[in-house]
């Protein structure tokens, strides 16, 4: 079978479904005038590199509708039967080397972060899970368009970078013709306020951030007040910015140069922040904190940071998350964070 990628866009009741032969690409210039779904890594490489599926194939569904059953894609992953819809059981894998790995990377970061280093550093970690059956990622993929109504639903599979799914609430770019969207999105609690002042300064690190590449690359900028949304049961301050861009590929792709990665996924200063996770991290975030979606599909493009991930392999499974380190952070509330996100694909299981 083809490579394919599934999308449901936020408070929609459809998907859209892309299939072709995946290529791998070195910037979004490379694909200017073609229209099909990009799936992007934390850092491309030549094992991750930036994939890219055309539109050859195109199809809209309904959420309602039951799954296919028809996904199946042995060039990515082990086949995917059909499981029942309450769920795979699953079994974590070596939880205490996972904790004491955190522990190692976040005692790193938090050095360089009380060094001056840098101001603020995103700290990813892995959880590894085996299931009892072969996971179906279709059946998966419908449960998290029905759990999670108001984020980005995307299912994609290929050849070169596996088989992921995400639920993720953070627009990296999106848009048609001049008019474009982007938000601040940082902070997380599991209730609606009052926010930390932890919470509040990380929120404020993004929201500059972002304010700063738009008037490098874009005019007519408007931005929102912080307000709180919701995405998997937990709460982010997020802050809206709706922007113009000349109506070509190469501002588009200037632009997500300078913003990506944000400080919500990666830090400040970026390449300090950057270089501080590649070499704290244990494990390689591949795919996670990336970003994905369509592109000039009925012209529109809608770019989603890859967050609320999991990849599947067969029985394999692995979920990411991630959360904002500043120098006043405490490692067991950080871990604690990790979990929640981590739930947001645990529940879709």
């Amino acid at each position: 079978m083809m490579d394919f990628a599934y999308y449901r866009l936020p408070d929609t009741s459809e998907y859209h479904v892309i299939s072709g032969e995946a290529e791998s690409i070195s910037s979004i210039d490379a694909i200017a005038g073609r229209s099909g779904f990009v799936l992007a890594p934390f850092l491309a490489t030549a094992d991750h590199p930036v994939v890219f599926i055309p539109a050859t194939t195109t199809d809209v569904r309904s959420v309602d509708a039951s799954p296919s059953s028809s996904v199946v894609n042995p060039a990515a992953a082990p086949a995917n039967p059909i499981s029942d819809d309450a769920g795979t059981p699953l079994r974590a894998t070596a939880a205490a080397t996972e904790r004491q790995a955190y522990h190692h990377d976040f005692t790193l970061v938090h050095r360089c972060l009380d060094d001056g280093v840098a101001d603020k550093v995103v700290l990813a970690r892995r959880h590894d899970l085996t299931a009892d059956a072969v996971v179906d990622v279709e059946a998966a993929f419908h449960r998290a368009c029905r759990r999670y109504p108001h984020q980005m639903i995307i299912l994609v599979s290929t050849a070169v970078s596996g088989t992921w799914l995400m639920a993720t609430p953070e627009v990296l770019v999106e848009g048609r013709g001049q008019r474009w969207r982007t938000v601040a999105l940082a902070g997380t609690m599991t209730t609606d306020g009052p926010w930390s002042a932890k919470n509040r300064r990380e929120q404020h690190i993004v929201e500059e951030y972002v304010g700063d590449c738009l008037h490098r690359h874009a005019t007519d900028i408007e931005l929102s007040a912080p307000h709180t949304v919701t995405a998997g049961g937990l709460f982010h301050i997020c802050t809206d910015f709706v922007f113009d861009l000349p109506a070509d590929r190469p501002a588009l792709s200037s632009l997500i140069d300078d913003l990506y990665p944000t400080p919500a996924v990666c830090g400040l200063p970026k390449a300090e922040a950057r270089s501080i996770i590649l070499n704290s991290e244990t494990a390689d975030r591949r795919y996670y904190s990336g970003f994905a979606g369509p592109v000039a599909i009925g012209g529109a493009t809608h770019l989603f940071v890859s967050l609320r991930c999991m990849e599947v392999s067969g029985r394999r499974v692995s979920l990411y998350a991630g959360g904002g380190l500043l120098s006043e952070s405490r490692e067991d509330d950080e871990w604690k964070e990790t979990e929640e996100k981590l739930r947001t694909m645990k529940d879709v299981l």
